[in-house]
């Protein structure tokens, strides 16, 4: 039987799959492309970060970067990502922020936003 750990990392691993589907693979190519740009510079807070993978992209353009999941072994995955040398990864219970993060001026959603009930993302983005 697997620990919670090893089957947050396994889910982890599974996310990353959808990445690799082949009739993504223009789309992605073009958000790896853009996505870096929109965050150069920039002090950045990514909710959800999973295993990592757009934080790898994202992270090594902004000024400052704080990546949040509420799994530590998502959080294990993604420190392990080349260019998160600079990352600050925290854990985040239900895309909360942690007291006392402030101070950024973008923000990166891609997991979290989706997961969210339609009902609680006004609030949410509030």
């Amino acid at each position: 039987m697997q620990s919670d750990r090893e089957m947050s990392i396994h889910g982890a691993e599974e996310g990353d799959a959808a990445y690799e589907q082949p009739e993504r693979a223009l789309e992605l190519a073009w958000l790896r492309r853009y996505l870096p740009q929109q965050f150069a510079g920039r002090q950045v807070l990514e909710w959800a970060c999973g295993s990592g993978y757009w934080t790898q992209y994202l992270a090594p353009r902004a000024r400052r970067y704080l990546a949040l999941d509420e799994a530590a072994a998502a959080l294990a995955l993604a420190r392990q990502r080349p260019g998160v040398e600079r990352v600050e990864f925290r854990l985040a219970q239900d895309c909360a922020l942690p007291a006392g993060a402030g101070g950024f001026d973008a923000a990166f959603a891609a997991q979290c936003f989706s997961r969210l009930p339609k009902q609680r993302r006004d609030d949410w983005l509030a």
